[in-house]
């Protein structure tokens, strides 16, 4: 019977786990959206203002290029928010990090139960597997990869892994959302500060 209670365990601890890192993880997604969106849009006002004013002195050909670039950011930023917004990061979010809250509570329940106390760890898995149903969305991949890496003597798979496996695994969990935004921002900067230099 304690070999149930464990299984129990261990599976309640890696899925709350993957949760709480979703949870992380979205939230850091959601933030970093709503950066890239005003970063974004202070730049096509930026290049508005250098339009409209004679701060910086702009040929015809330039300030063409650059109600071009304005046009397409624009567009860009549009689709983009919409998109991302759809997918509802900040809500996702929120509830996988209440739906770690629920299992964190089931999961000390059942460290109290005695091993041959078969009734309460059945009534517990029970109430594990409600409150999995009861958060319809489930973690991605990465959560649970990144977990396991936190701990990797408890994982043989991850233990085993090379180095390059373990820093993919890192970057597409922490740094992959933030490299994209980087992107995505600094890109149509550069570009409007290289034409207003031509």
């Amino acid at each position: 019977m304690a070999n149930n209670k464990n299984k129990l365990i261990s599976r309640i601890w890696r899925t709350k786990g993957s949760r709480f890192n979703a949870y992380r993880r979205l939230a850091t997604k959601n933030k970093i959206l709503t950066f890239v969106t005003s970063f974004s849009s202070i730049h096509l006002l930026a290049i508005g203002i250098l339009q409209l004013t004679s701060l910086i002195t702009l040929s015809n050909e330039q300030s063409q290029l650059l109600s071009f670039i304005s046009i397409i950011l624009s567009i860009i930023i549009l689709a983009y928010s919409l998109i991302e917004n759809g997918k509802e990061h900040g809500l996702k979010s929120e509830r996988h990090h209440l739906c770690g809250i629920d299992l964190d509570r089931i999961y000390t329940k059942l460290e109290l139960v005695a091993d041959n106390d078969t009734v309460n760890i059945a009534k517990l898995a029970d109430n594990y597997n409600l409150v999995t149903k009861k958060y319809l969305h489930n973690h991605e991949t990465i959560d649970d990869e990144y977990f396991q890496l936190q701990h990797p003597t408890d994982f043989n798979v991850m233990a085993s892994k090379n180095w390059f496996s373990k820093l993919k695994i890192r970057f597409l969990y922490g740094y992959y959302d933030a490299m994209k935004a980087a992107v995505f921002s600094l890109i149509p900067l550069i570009i409007s500060i290289k034409i207003t230099l031509i």
